[in-house]
């Protein structure tokens, strides 16, 4: 059982103080960013009252947490009414910094985990191309490039 799979568990498990919350990273499910550059995801989380905690995961492994932090990585937390937004930043990002990245709310009964793809790539045509849900275009589009030069 991954760290993401017991934190889940334990919120299910957790006393609730909400029936359940809606969250989201804002965006397409799947980002593509060229390494060097800085990775900025939003998670948008919708209930009252807000969540006691939220974390940030990649690959499954705590990421982001005021007692856990990682260097290069930094959060924003904004709290509206019926609404918390977690902006989370990773500086000069590579290719470690690709795959799955997660947004757990906790403190509810139901809790709904928000997650996104990010693929990291030296490729500038495809790093800037972002096709919601079509990896496949990015490809082609970056090797025509390739065949017009």
């Amino acid at each position: 059982e991954s760290v993401l799979e017991k934190q889940l568990h334990q919120a299910q498990n957790h006393t609730p103080t909400h029936q359940g919350y809606r969250s989201y990273i804002e965006g397409s499910r799947e980002v593509f960013v060229q390494a060097g550059s800085t990775l900025s995801l939003v998670c948008v989380v919708k209930g009252t009252p807000p969540p006691s905690t939220l974390l940030w995961y990649h690959q499954n492994q705590l990421l982001h947490h005021k007692h856990h932090q990682h260097e290069g990585v930094s959060e924003w937390v904004e709290e509206s009414e019926g609404e918390v937004t977690s902006r989370l930043r990773v500086s000069s990002v590579n290719f470690n910094h690709s795959g799955n990245y997660t947004c757990l709310p906790v403190g509810a009964a139901t809790t709904t985990a928000a997650s996104v793809t990010v693929h990291v790539s030296n490729d500038e045509v495809r790093a800037a191309v972002q096709v919601e849900g079509n990896f496949f275009i990015s490809i082609y589009l970056a090797l025509l490039c390739r065949v017009v030069e």
